[in-house]
């Protein structure tokens, strides 16, 4: 148990960024849960010596930070998640998507802008590296097609667990070009979209 909890604290550092702006107040226990299940895939170690690296780290792909906002459901137009481990590049492509249609926004809500971020994880040093990217803001109610493509650098060749997370964030931006931020984010959606 030990182990899975400094696995769990090593993810939550990595994705600091994200926790107060997409996760829910369960995600520590929801990710501990998961994080159990790789420990108990490994299948070289015996039973109290088993360890991360030497699980299915992938068991991670699909992990969603917010259990109130499905990123599938929140956001529903088609993209794809990919890693290329030579080049350390993580990127999101999105296929042309009508926001109006298929975003699924709070009530509030004027804008949405898409986030990518990706970690490299040394679970054996107990070290990450991680890097993000962003859209700007576009408005909800848009009606012509948007395609969009997310993508940055995190380790380049690297031999760690590399982790690519794809969400939406929903802001009101009013007349004036003032931001706010809704005081409910229940319905910012991140999940963990690839594992390499």
């Amino acid at each position: 148990f030990g182990n899975g909890a400094r696995t769990t604290k090593l993810l939550r550092r990595a994705f600091a960024p994200l926790i107060g702006t997409v996760a829910d107040n369960r995600v520590t226990s929801r990710l501990t849960s998961r994080v159990m299940k790789i420990i108990k895939s490994d299948a070289i170690h015996v039973h109290g010596e088993r360890k991360v690296t030497h699980g299915d780290v992938t068991l991670l792909e699909g992990f969603e930070l917010n259990k109130h906002a499905a990123l599938t459901k929140t956001f529903c137009a088609p993209f794809t998640a990919t890693i290329d481990r030579a080049t350390g590049t993580m990127r999101i492509d999105t296929s042309a998507f009508i926001p109006d249609n298929l975003v699924s926004a709070p009530e509030g809500a004027t804008h949405f802008r898409l986030k990518a971020f990706g970690a490299a994880i040394d679970f054996e040093a107990d070290q990450f590296l991680n890097a993000m990217s962003e859209s700007a803001y576009l408005p909800l109610g848009h009606k012509r097609p948007v395609k969009l493509t997310l993508s940055h650098t995190v380790a380049p060749a690297s031999a760690t667990p590399l982790l690519l997370a794809f969400g939406i964030e929903f802001v009101q931006i009013v007349k004036n070009g003032t931001q706010y931020e809704l005081d409910d984010k229940k319905h910012n959606a991140m999940a963990i979209v690839r594992v390499d």
